[in-house]
């Protein structure tokens, strides 16, 4: 029996638990159905881009890396500028327990795949510039892209291939700005858990130094009344 490489989706959409759907909570218009059929077909078109050869299928199953990359842009897309805070949406954002289908990554494994897979984020990037011709979105009467709208008619402001071009290495600019405010937000709350986490131990050492002196004292106190 072949060892599954990857972990398995905690829910269904289709699944309705006491009345009630995940799929029918998403809005056909939500922004999050475009960032989901985006990555499946980038990820499942280009499968040897994304996904790491083994020389076999033993070992821990580990994410797939669509979990990551649709994480990534819905974080890119409302402004989420930190692994930690992007886990905390796993946890109590429906879009996103919707979007992964409850699976939930720790932070450091959505820090680490970023870390380790820029690469990977690119090429989501650039894919997605084929992604709006394909799909035709450019052949509506307006498109959003990190949130500045597109004209797409025929009148004198019309579409231009170069206008596209223009406006997506724009977009790439502001990928890589977030890419490294990510980066920088990771490394600030990184030394903040430090430094928690160092204060938490000097507590313990002076109520671990105030209990020594208790005790020293109650023995100096024994020995003067034995004493006597």
């Amino acid at each position: 029996m072949a060892h599954e490489r990857f972990k398995k989706p905690v829910i269904e959409r289709a699944e309705v638990i006491k009345d009630f759907s995940f799929e029918g909570v998403i809005r056909p218009d939500n922004p999050v159905r475009v960032i989901d059929l985006l990555v499946e077909k980038i990820v499942d078109s280009s499968p040897e881009v994304f996904i790491e050869k083994k020389d076999n299928d033993y070992g821990a199953t580990g994410y797939h890396p669509k979990v990551f990359l649709k994480l990534y842009l819905y974080g890119y897309y409302y402004k989420i500028q930190s692994s930690r805070h992007l886990e905390q949406e796993c946890e109590r954002n429906m879009e996103v327990i919707w979007l992964l289908k409850g699976q939930k990554p720790r932070y450091w494994k959505i820090n680490q795949y970023r870390t380790e897979h820029k690469s990977h984020i690119a090429f989501v990037t650039k894919e997605f510039r084929h992604f709006l011709f394909k799909e035709g979105f450019i052949h509506l009467e307006a498109v959003t892209v990190d949130g500045t709208k597109v004209k797409a008619n025929q009148s004198r402001d019309v579409l231009t291939i170069k206008k596209v071009d223009k406006k997506l290495k724009s977009l790439d600019r502001k990928i890589n700005e977030y890419l490294r405010m990510l980066d920088l937000n990771d490394e600030v709350e990184n030394l903040e858990e430090k430094l928690m986490k160092k204060k938490e131990e000097k507590e313990t050492l002076k109520e671990e130094v105030s209990s020594m002196e208790r005790e020293i004292m109650s023995i100096i106190e024994k020995k003067r009344v034995s004493g006597r």
